[in-house]
């Protein structure tokens, strides 16, 4: 071939090559265009006052707004899951679309004809504010075929609107339930409102109160922090501010497995367990429990306010059996060491008692009575610090406690403080199978454990803590 020929045929090929990059160049525009569509299928979800989602008229759900509540008529007007609803407004406003098709000839390839669809409806009264129709034929790689009624335009979703909306698996066998949609939270209350709660057992009829908490009343504006009570039996220790939040929270995130038709006959007059609740502004609230027993299953029901019936299991009861002492704190320390007016320690091997003075210069000085030599407040002080410190490891069984150990009481020790209030603490020197001491606080009934660790520390010689450790003759 000619060198002619040869640059001739070069030009051509790179003018071929031009114009197949421009196109390449082109079409990828255009589709990072198409995927950055905004639909803006949703401008005010405020506006909407009903939900449909429906396959046909037998196979579908309505979600209708009721004051401040979304309702399920179809569903015994139960309460809906309002953040499930939310999810889906959000979605919808902020929703991009990535366009698939523009052609009446295709739609029937999409499965997008009006009769093969799903349809979601979004209305303000009897006003449409968004019409949808959704293809049960799902992408290979996820999302949502779709378009809008009238519009022959099909758009790629990038979020699975049947998983979003509480339906999973083959669109085309799924069948539509509008317990999907249903709030199966049965204590939604925030602790932050929470004055009074009560929980209550019945035996053959008979009521018994099993824990009484209240928030502590405290003046406006006061500054002081939030405190809890446990009114009825007195307690060794105080009640811990986030072992009650824990607990409510629990309650606001359990979730009952299914509702039960209210106007069924349970036996909610005959209960087994009850809570009460008495809000801030004086309302109240009640969760009534009923035990159900059948042949292969054990469960129980849960009547609110306004008679939802919630289906619960045994795993949940456990929260209608919390008593005082899930609620207390691990020590009964409450005051700094800065605060007390004496300590007092009796171990195996001897005995101590501590006492504050006043020094000329001003200064609080920790002395031991008996003891005048000992003067190392470093040394004092450290080993005060370690009562101050006192954590138990876990309360007892109510079994337990009527096997108080013999040798209760061999060791204790013993704290006033300023504000005239007595904690003794007397242990056990025998250790349990687990490796746990035994202890009670003196004037309470409640048996609780602590570590070896703790134990060994309270139970060493005092004076050996506070000796000088000399260097043997080899760290010399």
């Amino acid at each position: 071939m000619k060198p002619k020929q040869l640059i001739l045929l070069l030009i051509i090929l790179v003018l071929l090559g031009g114009l197949i990059l421009l196109k390449t160049v082109h079409r990828s525009r255009s589709i990072e265009k198409e995927v950055e569509t905004k639909l803006n299928l949703v401008t005010d979800p405020a506006k909407v006052q009903k939900v449909e989602f429906s396959k046909d008229e037998k196979n579908k759900i309505e979600l209708v707004r009721q004051g401040g509540d979304w309702r399920i008529p179809g569903l015994w007007n139960a309460k809906a899951d309002s953040a499930k609803v939310n999810h889906l407004f959000d979605f919808l406003s902020s929703a991009d679309g990535e366009l698939r098709a523009n052609n009446a000839d295709v739609l029937a390839d999409f499965n997008a004809l009006d009769k093969d669809c799903f349809s979601l409806v979004l209305m303000d009264g009897s006003k449409e504010l968004l019409h949808l129709f959704l293809s049960a034929k799902l992408p290979e790689h996820g999302g949502t075929f779709m378009r809008l009624k009238g519009s022959n335009s099909i758009y790629l979703l990038t979020e699975n609107l049947f998983n979003l909306m509480g339906f999973f698996g083959d669109p085309k066998t799924i069948e539509i339930k509008a317990d999907s949609w249903a709030d199966l939270s049965f204590f939604s209350i925030d602790a932050s409102k929470i004055k009074l709660f009560i929980a209550k057992q019945f035996d053959q009829g008979k009521e018994k109160e099993i824990l009484h908490l209240e928030r502590k009343a405290e003046e406006a504006n006061s500054g002081k922090e939030e405190r809890w009570l446990l009114v009825g039996e007195p307690v060794p220790f105080g009640v811990g501010l986030e072992k009650v939040y824990r607990f409510f929270e629990q309650l606001k995130s359990a979730y009952a497995s299914k509702l039960m038709d209210p106007g069924g006959n349970y036996g909610f007059d005959t209960l087994d367990a009850e809570m009460d609740v008495t809000l801030l502004d004086n309302s109240q609230k009640a969760f009534k429990v009923k035990h159900v027993k059948e042949k292969d299953s054990e469960h129980y029901l849960i009547q609110t306010d306004d008679k939802s019936i919630f289906f619960i299991p045994q795993n949940i009861y456990h929260l209608f059996q919390a008593g005082p002492i899930d609620f207390l704190t691990a020590t009964p320390i409450s005051e700094k060491v800065s605060d007390w007016l004496s300590l007092r320690v009796k171990t195996s091997s001897g005995a101590l008692h501590f006492i504050p003075e006043t020094a000329a210069d001003g200064k609080i000085v920790w002395k031991i009575e008996g003891k005048e030599g000992v003067t190392d407040q470093v040394k004092i002080l450290d080993y005060l610090n370690h009562f101050e410190q006192f954590s138990i490891d876990h309360f007892s069984k109510e079994s337990d406690q009527k096997n108080v150990p013999k040798d209760m009481g061999s060791v204790w020790f013993e704290i006033e403080f300023k504000s005239k209030e007595l904690v003794r603490i007397e242990m056990s020197s025998e250790a349990n199978p687990q490796g746990f001491h035994a202890a009670l606080r003196q004037g309470f009934p409640h048996v609780f454990y602590i570590s070896k660790s703790v134990y060994d520390f309270l139970n060493q010689p005092p004076a050996a803590a506070l000796e000088e450790k000399k260097p043997s003759p080899a760290q010399l």
